[in-house]
C-alpha cells in the first residue's frame, strides 16, 4: 500500500521495518510553491480567504510504502502520525483537507529535535505498540492524541489550546490504565493525574501537577473551564495565563513527553522538565528492536 503524504521540507529517504519513505519526484517544486505563497507567514501557512476561511489541501512531498501484512491504511495513518511528533509538524494524507493554519517547518510544534537516524529508529516503535496492543480501541487512541496534539495547534488563541491539549493528556491517561489494566476503583480522580502520569513515565513534575488537598492548579484551571465557563478565574477569552512559559506551551510539552512514555521510548528527552522554552534532543538511552 502506497500513502502520499506531506507537508515535510526534508529531502529523506527513510526505511524501518514494513516501511519505506521517500520524496515524490516533484518535491522540490512543491517546496518552492508553497514557500513562495503569499499566505505562508514565518514558519505558518494561512488558508486562503474568499469572504470567510475555507478548508484547503497543501500538495504532498513524500510517499510512504507498507507492507501488506501490517493491515496497511490505519497502521500507514499511525506511522505517519509519529513521524510527524518526531518532526513537530502536522503531517497528513494526500486526500486529508487542512481547516486552519498548518507549521510548514519542522520543530514547530514540539520542543523536541531528532535525528535522521533517531527518527528510523523511532518508527520501529509503530510496529513494537501495533504488534503489542491488538486492540481497536487503544490504537485508534494512539492516534488521535497525536493528532490533536499535534491539529490543536493550528487554532491560535491560548484557551484554545489549553482546553485541546487538557483532552490529549487525558487521553493519554486512558491510554495508560487500558494498556496497564488499571481496574475502575484504582484509577486516580482528575487533580491527581498530572502527577500521577508524570511520575509513571520519569517526568520531572510540573509546578502544577503538585497536589494541594483537593486539587491541583491544573485540574483548578480545568474545572473552571469545562464547568463555568472560565479561564484563569475569567470569562473564557477575557484572561491569558501568568504562567511563564504559559500553561499552554506546557502542556504541548508534556503531552510530546506521554506519548513517547507511552510508546515505550527510553531517552533523555522525557526526563526533561516541561517549563522551559528550550528545545531538547532526543537522547536515545536504549533501543529494543523487533
Amino acid at each position: 500500500m502506497k500513502i502520499k503524504f506531506g507537508f515535510w521540507p526534508r529531502e529523506y529517504e527513510l526505511e524501518a521495518r514494513d516501511i519505506q519513505i521517500a520524496p515524490l519526484p516533484e518535491f522540490s517544486d512543491v517546496i518552492e510553491a508553497v514557500k513562495a505563497s503569499s499566505h505562508v507567514d514565518g514558519a505558518w501557512i494561512y488558508p486562503p480567504r474568499n469572504g470567510a476561511f475555507v478548508p484547503y489541501q497543501i500538495p504532498p512531498t513524500h510517499v510512504m510504502n507498507i507492507a501488506e501484512r501490517t493491515q496497511g491504511r490505519e497502521f500507514g495513518e499511525l506511522a505517519i502520525s509519529i513521524l510527524g511528533l518526531l518532526e513537530g509538524m502536522l503531517l497528513i494524507p494526500e486526500e486529508w483537507i487542512r481547516f486552519y493554519r498548518a507549521a510548514i517547518e519542522p520543530n514547530t510544534l514540539s520542543d523536541l529535535v531528532c535525528s535522521k537516524t533517531e527518527i528510523v529508529k523511532l518508527l520501529e516503535t509503530v510496529h513494537i505498540f501495533w504488534e503489542a496492543n491488538s486492540s481497536l480501541n487503544i490504537r485508534r487512541n494512539l492516534f488521535g492524541a497525536i493528532h490533536w496534539l499535534l491539529f490543536s495547534q493550528s487554532y491560535e488563541q491560548e484557551f484554545e489550546v489549553f482546553a485541546w491539549q487538557y483532552i490529549v493528556m487525558d487521553s493519554c491517561f486512558k491510554l495508560h490504565v487500558d494498556i496497564n489494566a488499571i481496574p475502575r476503583n484504582q484509577q486516580p480522580s482528575h487533580y491527581l493525574r498530572p502527577s500521577f502520569l508524570a511520575n509513571a513515565y520519569s517526568i520531572p513534575e510540573p509546578s502544577w501537577a503538585i497536589v494541594n488537598g483537593n486539587e491541583c492548579e491544573l485540574s483548578k484551571l480545568r474545572n473552571e473551564f469545562f464547568h463555568e465557563g472560565r479561564y484563569v478565574g475569567h470569562p473564557i477569552g477575557f484572561a491569558l495565563s501568568t504562567m511563564n512559559p504559559n500553561i499552554k506551551l506546557q502542556l504541548i510539552s508534556f503531552n510530546t513527553r506521554l506519548i513517547l512514555g507511552i510508546l515505550g521510548v527510553n531517552c533523555e528527552y522525557v526526563r526533561t522538565p516541561v517549563d522551559t522554552r528550550q528545545m531538547h534532543g532526543l537522547g536515545l538511552i536504549h533501543y529494543r528492536s523487533i
